[in-house]
Parts: structure tokens; C-alpha cells; sequence
């Protein structure tokens, strides 16, 4: 017998296999129709682009770097002049503004020359260094080859 509500046979098996409760509303034939649906769209629909959406692609990483300590700042910094819903919901969207212009900068001053500069290294080709002065690798001979 439960020592208490809380314990009833059904709680203590969401309590133990908690991943059971997306089986009870999304059982695995719907997950794999979803699944199916999602590759079909994104092999045969073609969406149109848009140049905002490009854009947050471009700067996505920058945005994942920076998104912490930038956007917890802002947040830190805004919770010391108010509260409430409205408020909290303007100081997110003013943290979301922030995060993405300090990502764009990051991405124009930073990323993008340093994908540039990438770009113009150009790998050598290997050296032979059995051609080299010793003729054959010496020291390869101390594994017996």
C-alpha cells in the first residue's frame, strides 16, 4: 500500500522511465510518421530564402559563443531595475537584440576575416623524407621496420 498519494503505482513508474510519458501521447507510429514527413520535406520541398534567416545562419556560431556572456549580462544588469511580466519579456527580446548585434560584430570583424585568411593557406605537398640525407628513415629502424 502507498505511504501517500505522491506513490501511486502509475507515479512511480513516471518517476522511474520518464521517457514512457512521450509514449503515452506520442506513440511510435506517430513518431516515425513525424520522422518520415520532416526527411520528405527536407529532400523535396524547396523553401524560399530569406536574407534574415541567411544571416542568422552566417552568424550562428558567434551567437552561440557570445549568447552567455553577453545575454546573461544584460539580463544580470536589467533584473536591478524592475520586475514584472512586460518587463522580463522586454528585457529578453532587449538581451536577444544585444546578443545578435555583439554576434554580427564578432562575426564581421573577427569570423569572417579569419575564414578569409583561411582560405588563402594552401596546403604543401607531403615530403618524401625518404629522399632526404639519411636516405632510408633511421629512426623507424628502432621499431624493426
Amino acid at each position: 500500500m502507498p505511504d501517500s498519494a505522491w506513490e501511486s503505482p502509475s507515479d512511480l513508474q513516471s518517476q522511474i522511465r520518464p521517457h514512457r510519458l512521450v509514449l503515452y501521447f506520442f506513440g511510435h507510429v506517430e513518431m516515425a510518421l513525424v520522422g518520415a514527413a520532416a526527411i520528405l520535406v527536407i529532400l523535396f520541398v524547396e523553401l524560399p530564402r530569406y536574407r534574415m534567416l541567411h544571416f542568422l545562419g552566417a552568424i550562428s556560431y558567434s551567437l552561440y559563443l557570445l549568447h552567455v556572456p553577453i545575454g546573461g549580462r544584460v539580463v544580470n544588469l536589467g533584473q536591478r531595475f524592475g520586475g514584472g511580466e512586460i518587463f522580463y519579456l522586454v528585457l529578453s527580446l532587449t538581451a536577444l537584440f544585444v546578443c545578435i548585434l555583439a554576434a554580427a560584430t564578432y562575426w564581421r570583424f573577427i569570423e569572417s576575416p579569419a575564414h578569409r585568411l583561411a582560405k588563402t593557406i594552401s596546403l604543401k605537398a607531403p615530403v618524401d623524407i625518404s629522399q632526404s640525407r639519411g636516405g632510408k628513415i633511421r629512426w623507424l629502424n628502432i621499431f624493426g621496420f
